[in-house]
């Protein structure tokens, strides 16, 4: 079984990852 992942859901991982860098370098 193939998974398919819509766009708006990599966009939305995307941007999360940005957003737990910017607090991690924040905290660290």
């Amino acid at each position: 079984m193939g998974m398919v992942i819509p766009v708006q859901l990599l966009q939305y991982y995307s941007n999360v990852a940005e957003l737990q860098k910017d607090q991690g370098n924040g905290l660290n």
